[in-house]
């Protein structure tokens, strides 16, 4: 008697399935590179909080003394990452209504870098 298996194709071998899993992959990235901007902030000093699955306009609040940044992160391991005004619309408008400063974290050369979106200038590394 045959397997019934063989003929059926596996769940995972749907190219829906392989999408959720490409998606899914993105996302543990993007989590990943926010992890380590969290951690080189902790490092000097920085309190900071992950927004829950970065879902809205910022992935980190971190604060300082009497500073706070809303940052979104943006990562590529094939190229260099800026920010999109297009997409920091939103993130900008919350921030300037709350008074905080909006912040973008990028890749730039392998590096981690960080841009003030209001002022349109590159901060130095905290």
């Amino acid at each position: 008697m045959s397997n019934p298996w063989n003929n059926r194709v596996r769940m995972w071998q749907t190219p829906a399935y392989q999408e959720i899993i490409r998606q899914n992959n993105n996302y543990r990235k993007g989590r990943g590179f926010e992890g380590r901007v969290k951690e080189k902030l902790k490092a000097t000093g920085w309190v900071v909080t992950r927004s829950f699955l970065s879902l809205g306009p910022y992935d980190l609040h971190a604060s300082r003394d009497q500073e706070t940044w809303l940052i979104q992160c943006k990562w590529s391991k094939t190229h260099d990452t800026k920010p999109e005004q297009h997409d920091l619309a939103k993130l900008i408008t919350i921030a300037r209504m709350s008074g905080l400063r909006p912040v973008f974290a990028g890749v730039r050369n392998h590096k981690m870098y960080f841009v003030d979106l209001v002022n349109n200038f590159e901060l130095e590394s905290p």
